[in-house]
């Protein structure tokens, strides 16, 4: 991450990307809008059923390692008329279930996702009966809980309810509209050949109604037979890859297959699912963990975060428990390589504020900094000096003024280091993400556990350990510079190993080795 300031000349932009850093200083009164973004790979976030009691504790982030939940389901509430949204269709459980919880969340750093539908209870879809009668439902929900995202479950007759499909895209185009950067996801019935013919109906009135769908999220459950579920799932996403693809480009909208990938969202069912002999093992999860940092989805997810513990009786309800040997919470552990993978993500909005003359300040969110906007503004005076980091995006809105003389310095951090602290999701591996080439070459004598070369590589690369005893085993972990692992692999009795990287983008990487008595880590360039 880069902290010096630059005077840049009047009305000027600058992307240094080989820092990932975004230095904005605006000396005119005219706004800018400056949208810098870091791939961060898939967000975490596990459903839970906000309807089984006890009620489960979102706000325990210390002890779940959770940050970002789905929470499930908002349907009609059958005893009023119209589409009234409550939670589970129980009419006690209105807009003000489960506040306090979320606010105690969002206070520790994290956020929620809101899902409408599910297999049970009646959709406001289905009830409504036009498109503005439903997106007023759906914002009640929006504003009720101050949604960033917000998701649609749609399953059983549902998904081939063709009237309800094409009255729910258009509401979302209104919703959207009214909400700007609001994410829609759509929760979809898949098989191991990718969607059903079904759900893609369904994507596609959303793309065709003009619905920016965020993420794509597969039910990698319930198939109706006995296979190898992880295998199942990577197969389902890498179909559902294609057929988003033709969907986009049947629309006449061509995207990079990168941005394809990140409208891509897997949702296993942990434990035995609810068909006999379909078992997501704790294997499975490492697998299409991987295969998600791998390929850089959207949202990794689990139904649910309720069921992430072992049972304690053989007659223990399924809805509570995954009915096979673990830990509690092991599979959120895997899910997230233990903390390696997601870190609480928050949002900070400035608006109507001034820095005056002498004033320095730093602000910083682990995702989105948006500044100024909806009618605010954000000026910094002569002699005013502001810093923002951000995790992924800053957001520099109308509204967002720099007199001459003040400075406005804009960070997409890729170390986790913040205004004064650095996030302790992010394991302490890389210093300095400002790359000087040389500084990959001649390393051996400066750390003498082990030899990487060619450095930099195409992607084959081989590793010496540079012990006098041949090791007995020796891990290889290699992460990106957010911390994400790309690779792990454990080898024995051997001193030398060629690796090959395999659909990971070129860039820079942290290669960790790991003995029975040393651990040593070097720079990978991957080009």
């Amino acid at each position: 991450m880069k902290n010096s300031l630059h005077t840049l000349r009047p009305s000027s932009l600058v992307l240094r990307l080989s820092s990932l850093v975004l230095l904005c200083s605006l000396f005119t009164a005219n706004s800018s809008t400056c949208n810098a973004q870091s791939t961060t790979g898939p967000v975490f976030a596990p459903y839970v059923d906000c309807c089984l009691w006890p009620p489960y504790d979102i706000s325990k982030t210390d002890s779940t390692g959770i940050c970002y939940y789905t929470m499930a389901f908002i349907v009609d509430d059958p005893g009023q008329t119209g589409p009234n949204p409550c939670w589970g269709g129980y009419s006690s459980y209105d807009m003000t279930w489960y506040q306090s919880k979320i606010a105690a969340l969002r206070a520790n750093g994290g956020d929620i996702i809101i899902s409408c539908g599910g297999a049970n209870g009646i959709e406001l879809a289905y009830v409504a009966t036009s498109p503005v009668q439903l997106k007023n439902a759906y914002q009640l929900v929006v504003d009720s809980y101050s949604l960033q995202s917000i998701d649609f479950d749609i399953e059983g007759m549902m998904v081939a309810d063709t009237a309800s499909v094409h009255r729910r895209s258009a509401a979302l185009k209104l919703l959207q509209d009214d909400n700007p950067g609001l994410e829609v996801s759509l929760t979809l019935p898949v098989m191991p050949f990718g969607l059903t013919l079904d759900g893609l109906n369904v994507v596609t009135s959303a793309v065709d109604h003009g619905v920016d769908v965020g993420v794509v999220n597969i039910m990698a459950m319930d198939y109706g037979g006995v296979g190898d579920m992880g295998d199942w799932a990577m197969e389902a996403a890498d179909n559902l890859f294609l057929q988003l693809k033709s969907i986009y480009l049947q629309a006449g909208i061509g995207l990079p297959d990168s941005l394809i990938w990140e409208k891509v969202g897997i949702t296993p069912m942990i434990g035995q699912n609810d068909v006999p002999g379909e078992i997501f093992y704790l294997d499975d999860a490492a697998d299409v963990r991987d295969y998600a940092l791998n390929h850089k989805i959207g949202r990794l997810s689990m139904w649910s975060a309720n069921r992430d513990q072992p049972c304690v009786n053989s007659w223990d309800p399924l809805y509570i428990c995954t009915k096979i040997p673990q830990d509690t919470f092991e599979f959120t552990q895997t899910f997230l390589l233990g903390g390696e993978m997601n870190y609480c993500l928050w949002y900070a909005a400035l608006q109507g504020i001034t820095v005056q003359n002498g004033q320095t300040t730093c602000r910083d969110a682990t995702q989105t900094i948006t500044v100024a906007g909806n009618g605010t503004q954000f000026t910094v005076l002569d002699g005013g000096n502001v810093t923002l980091i951000a995790g992924r995006n800053i957001l520099l809105l109308p509204g967002t003024k720099v007199d001459p003389g003040g400075y406005l310095l804009g960070s997409i951090t890729t170390t986790g280091q913040y205004c004064s602290t650095v996030n302790p999701a992010y394991p302490a591996l890389v210093a300095n993400t400002r790359i000087d080439p040389t500084e990959f070459q001649g390393k051996a004598k400066e750390d003498l556990l082990f030899l990487m070369y060619p450095n930099p590589t195409s992607g084959k690369f081989t590793i010496q350990i540079l012990t006098e005893a041949r090791p007995e085993f020796a891990r290889i972990r290699i992460l990106d510079l957010f911390g994400r692992q790309v690779l792990q692999q454990r080898w024995v009795g051997s001193d030398q190993e060629e690796f090959t990287l395999e659909h990971v983008s070129p860039g820079v990487y942290v290669v960790e080795v790991q003995t029975e008595v040393a651990v040593g880590r070097k720079k990978l360039i991957l080009h």
